[in-house]
């Protein structure tokens, strides 16, 4: 059974700039190197509000 590893991405107005994009790079590429890699998916949500995270949840069903 594969895992999902849900990414929510935000970066809010007025804050520093984050590296979001380079961190789900090292994810994946950490996941790629793995043997273990083909039991998980990288789902990433990018700009995220605050409105769209129960939405998202609802429909990606991660497991807590």
């Amino acid at each position: 059974m594969t895992k999902k590893i849900l990414i929510l991405e935000s970066n809010p107005k007025g804050t520093d700039q984050l590296r979001l994009n380079q961190e789900i790079r090292d994810i994946e590429a950490a996941l790629r190197n793995s043997s273990q890699s083909n039991h998980f998916t990288v789902k990433p949500q990018l700009a995220v509000r605050i409105d769209d995270l129960q939405p998202t949840i609802l429909r990606e069903k991660p497991r807590f």
